[in-house]
């Protein structure tokens, strides 16, 4: 498997060219020594939570990162967040990721239409795989809150994989991975199709963020997303 280290930009065309894109300074240290006070609750539970998006401080971060001028431009004009999952890997929460797409949303109720499927749910929300037409739309934005290293179990993602669904996980093994470490109030954004995965952290630090999903405000066969804001 090959490494590479790509120059990393935050422009639409390294973006739409990609798969992903790096933002730093979105955030400054003190908002973000903020915002894991809000997350404590989360820090309690399990190594993730789907559910921070229904919490007002969340709701009013995603319209900050949305207008954000670096952000604002990767994003469809009428996006709206749709989910926003707090993450927490450390040596006490640690995890492994295989090589894999983001497919699934959270939608308000199950609709039966042939071209819908992957139908699941998750901590009381219903998931479902939107139609490809729809993840070209989406994008995920992963704001860390404190720095990743190398030892924190980065994000390693595949350039140029995310214009398909089912883009076969095998064919990344010869690709360029990319790690992506960060500072704290980074964003990275990701097209949720592009391959990606993680290892475990060999650190004693944490790894926490804020992942926030991106989508169309409209959805085709009377779907609704569950939370749009």
């Amino acid at each position: 498997m090959l490494s590479t280290e790509l120059q990393h930009t935050s422009s639409p065309d390294f973006l739409h060219t990609q798969g992903y894109a790096v933002i730093p300074n979105v955030l400054s240290e003190a908002q973000c020594a903020q915002l894991l006070q809000h997350t404590a609750p989360f820090q309690t539970r399990s190594r993730s939570s789907r559910t921070a998006l229904s919490l007002p401080w969340c709701q009013e971060l995603a319209r900050q990162l949305k207008t954000h001028p670096a952000i604002k431009p990767l994003l469809v004009p009428d996006a709206v967040a749709v989910q926003c999952t707090y993450f927490e890997k450390s040596a006490d929460r640690n995890w492994l990721v295989s090589i894999h797409q983001d497919l699934s949303a959270p939608v308000a109720q199950r609709v039966d239409h042939p071209q819908l499927q992957g139908w699941s749910e998750k901590e009381g929300q219903v998931f479902m795989q939107p139609p490809e037409s729809i993840m070209r739309q989406m994008l995920a934005l992963r704001l860390h809150l404190e720095p990743c290293t190398e030892t924190d179990g980065p994000l390693k993602v595949y350039p140029r994989t995310h214009h398909h669904i089912d883009y076969a996980p095998d064919s990344a093994q010869d690709r360029e991975e990319v790690t992506l470490t960060a500072a704290t109030g980074t964003v990275i954004a990701m097209k949720p199709m592009t391959l990606h995965a993680s290892s475990k952290a060999s650190g004693h630090s944490k790894r926490r963020l804020l992942h926030f999903l991106m989508g169309p405000a409209d959805l085709p066969y009377g779907l609704q997303w569950e939370m749009a804001v």
